[in-house]
């Protein structure tokens, strides 16, 4: 695919994408009114909780790479955080992902089975928090919940299966195979992150941070609606938003 190609399909899907959300909100425009309720001071607000939401993902991924020798200059892993959502949002398929994966590769030859890796295990800990997070939850919602022994019981398994997947011993072999040479090198990549304790308590205090950051927007962004809820039904909110990047 030549430069110009790929330039002219990236700017078509930016602008069918803008299509689309304007007709949707020119048929929608209760919406818009909505919108025009809001607070300036409460738009900063939500500005910078999202900023700083955003800005976490790039310390995961500082923190991350620096674990498999990878030294990221500040303006890289604070703007690729941003330039991931921008691209996840306009694109299909987590366009902003592989943006990512690309860069880290052709910038700082970081194979796209290590970004694979850090990418799983990034998932297997903000997943596990935020599984046990909602446990601690369920009991204050109790009674506004729709089967609530339902959820708790996902909740049990989910975390339950995470803490195996997260605690068991992995294999370590030596293959010509490249799929198995593949799979090895993902499994070391694992290992590294896993056994430096002070890396997985580093990861789970951003992903609570995170967690929080995100239900205080939910919180305020209701609030600017004019629609009153529960701190613990504002977090549960931001688990769900969580649970839906699977």
């Amino acid at each position: 695919m030549t430069t110009n190609l790929r330039y002219f399909i990236n700017i078509s899907l930016v602008l069918i994408t803008l299509g689309v959300i304007a007709l949707y909100l020119w048929y929608n425009k209760d919406l818009l009114a909505l919108l025009y309720n809001i607070s300036w001071k409460t738009a900063i607000a939500l500005i910078i909780l999202r900023m700083f939401f955003v800005g976490l993902n790039g310390l995961f991924l500082k923190l991350f790479v620096a674990k498999l020798n990878v030294d990221l200059d500040w303006y890289e892993w604070v703007g690729l955080p941003f330039v991931t959502t921008m691209g996840n949002y306009l694109t299909p398929l987590s366009g902003g992902m592989i943006a990512r994966a690309a860069y880290l590769k052709n910038r700082h030859a970081f194979s796209y089975t290590h970004f694979a890796t850090l990418l799983a295990a990034n998932y297997l800990i903000i997943f596990w928090v935020s599984t046990l997070a909602g446990l601690c939850l369920m009991p204050l919602l109790w009674q506004q919940t729709h089967a609530p022994w339902l959820i708790m019981l996902l909740f049990i398994v989910s975390w339950g299966g995470l803490s195996i997947v997260l605690l068991m011993p992995m294999p370590c072999f030596s293959s010509t195979n490249r799929a198995a040479k593949l799979f090895q090198r993902a499994i070391i990549g694992w290992l590294a992150v896993r056994n430096d304790r002070r890396l997985m308590l580093q990861l789970v205090f951003l992903t609570i941070v995170s967690l929080l950051l995100n239900a205080a927007a939910f919180w305020l962004g209701y609030r600017a609606l004019e629609i009153t809820i529960s701190v613990p039904a504002a977090l549960i909110i931001s688990l769900s938003t969580i649970f839906s990047a699977l």
